[in-house]
């Protein structure tokens, strides 16, 4: 009589057609990821400019006074200005460029 052998487990074959699919579905993944924490980052600094912002307004309303914000592009940063006295400097990031456009007519 011969010995019935139950055997378990994967075959190699199995195996590597899975981490064939893994290796895929990563690499489709990946690039998504990038992306969306770039645009979050993004996301975020526009928040801080508009928060700069909506600062500045709310400072000018109660104080009474003239308040600016000034924008250094070639030293990254953004400064809030009330008459001569400084009240709050922001670095910009260096990957993180601020353009004026002018409105159309």
């Amino acid at each position: 009589m011969g010995a019935k052998v139950n055997a378990r487990g994967f075959t190699l074959i199995e195996l590597v057609v899975t981490l064939l699919v893994l290796a895929v579905a990563t690499a489709v993944v990946t690039p998504s990821i990038g992306r969306s924490t770039e645009n979050l980052r993004a996301k975020a600094q526009v928040a801080r400019l508009t928060a700069m912002l909506r600062h500045a307004r709310e400072q000018a309303i109660t104080t009474r006074r003239a308040h600016a914000l000034v924008v250094d592009p070639a030293g990254h940063r953004l400064t809030s200005v009330a008459g001569d006295d400084v009240t709050l400097t922001r670095t910009l990031p260096a990957d993180l460029t601020i353009e004026a456009v002018p409105p159309r007519r």
